[in-house]
């Protein structure tokens, strides 16, 4: 009897030794929770989340009392893994603290890891009101944008929707924007957050149709396209906005019909019948930086205002006019005629297409305006179209610059760029004064020719550089 007393004692130590190290393990906790005391406002679902130290197939199961609630299969990716379990609606009461356990199971269904505790508070929410300067909005279409001014007295970003967006809509600005035709009603809504309750109010729109159309002039900016509306009457000549946009450091040189065209228009130009009632108009902001088209209308602009003088001012810095490395002190003997539409047309791309800086790092220190084809490198910021005996105007693109060739000289003969429609900008050979620049249309097809004739090794060159 005392020898089986000892044998029970014994078991009875191996099993409590083994509870002891069975409750050891149960502490080493193998997954870590990120929200493990979560605040709600309502009775709508949570969400519990954690790391597991390593992802096997395992589950995370979420208990209250003993009935298991949710749980989550992790995949067998033997990493580190997020979890994210949602806690039903229906399982989170509305006053005081609600209690959950949550668990680790293996693959096996066998319990790992420690138990932890997760605790849902319930509390109330703070009302809100949303304030608007107008209930009632009576407007136009086409029709300028109708600022709602409205806000959340909790100061939470407002979300808008229109009953009818054929009649009105909202843009990311909170401006209202008529579209047709009719009513409809806008609802204001704030969505509520974790210390304010939803609120929601409505304005009426009511539209109705006028004679005019829209011109939209847009920023196309480096960064947004921010757009801004002019409303024309229909048959009316009006002068356009001047350009209300900034585009960092770049200069403004107009308006074109495409967002990768010309400049069609500058700001003031008289515009009428641009578009029949109804119509909507686009117009793009050209900015300095825009390739070729800048440069382009950079030309254009010097050629109808005189303002540039050759080596000097802003066409020059401090070794020479920009990108040729030329100027009046350095110029070779004979070259003056030569230099004065090289220098226009580089600095046609300097202020219009590039910062010059930036395009000097481009061409390692090279000319651009290269007379043969080895210098056409990996250096240069120019790739030659071809020559100009094989070559039409439908092979031209705005911006390409025409070249006579010299055999024998420091750089290239006579030099022309290209504008479009037809038409060439450049500068004769009559001196260094401004006045020699000029757009001169319909005369692309017979100066491709006149470069054939002076030598059968003209060409014609584009622009490949940084915003090229």
């Amino acid at each position: 009897m005392k020898k089986l007393l000892t044998i029970t004692l014994v078991i009875c130590l191996c099993l409590a030794a083994a509870s002891l190290c069975a409750f050891a393990a149960d502490e080493e906790p193998s997954f870590t929770l990120t929200n493990n005391n979560i605040v709600t406002n309502d009775r709508n679902s949570t969400y519990i989340e954690g790391v597991v130290n390593r992802a096997g197939g395992q589950k995370i199961i979420v208990r209250k009392g003993l009935a298991v609630i949710a749980e989550k299969t992790l995949p067998e990716t033997g990493k580190k893994e997020s979890f994210r379990i949602k806690i039903p609606a229906r399982y989170i009461g509305k006053g005081g603290v609600n209690v959950f356990s949550i668990k680790e199971v293996d693959t096996k269904g066998e319990y790992v890891g420690s138990r932890d505790r997760v605790e849902i508070s319930c509390i109330s929410r703070e009302p809100q009101d949303i304030k608007v300067a107008k209930k009632k909005y009576d407007l136009t279409f086409p029709g300028e944008l109708e600022p709602i001014k409205a806000k959340a007295t909790s100061g939470e970003k407002l979300m808008y929707t229109s009953s009818d967006p054929k009649v009105a809509s909202v843009d990311s600005k909170g401006n209202i924007v008529t579209n047709g035709k009719g009513d409809a009603t806008i609802t204001v809504r704030q969505v509520g957050n974790g210390r304010y309750e939803e609120a929601e109010t409505d304005i009426k729109v009511s539209v109705k149709p006028i004679d005019a159309y829209t011109v939209t002039l847009h920023s196309s900016a480096d960064k947004k396209d921010d757009t801004v509306r002019q409303i024309v009457k229909t048959g009316d000549k009006v002068n356009l906005k001047d350009n209300p946009f900034e585009n960092g450091d770049h200069e403004f040189f107009g308006w074109a019909t495409s967002d990768d065209g010309l400049v069609e228009y500058l700001d003031g130009d008289e515009i009428s019948e641009m578009g029949k009632t109804g119509d909507n108009i686009d117009l793009y902001a050209v900015w300095s930086g825009d390739g070729a088209r800048a440069a382009v209308a950079w030309a254009i602009r010097t050629a109808n205002d005189d303002s540039f003088a050759y080596g000097t001012g802003d066409a020059c810095h401090s070794s020479g006019c920009y990108y040729c490395g030329t100027n009046q002190r350095t110029k070779p003997g004979g070259y003056e005629k030569t230099y004065v539409c090289l220098t226009f047309v580089e600095a046609a791309y300097a202020h219009g297409a590039e910062d010059p800086e930036m395009l000097a790092e481009c061409q390692g220190g090279r000319g651009v305006m290269a007379v043969n084809d080895s210098n056409f490198s990996k250096y240069s910021c120019w790739e030659k179209v071809g020559y100009t005996s094989n070559l039409s105007v439908d092979d031209l693109k705005p911006g390409d610059v025409i070249c006579y060739y010299n055999a024998g000289g420091y750089d290239n003969g006579h030099m022309e760029m290209y504008a479009g429609n037809g038409a060439i900008v450049d500068a004769r050979y009559e001196g260094w004064g401004s006045d020699t620049i000029a757009l001169r249309p319909g005369t692309a097809a017979s100066e491709l020719d006149a470069a054939t004739s002076h030598s059968g090794n003209s060409y014609v060159m584009r622009y490949v550089g940084p915003n090229a």
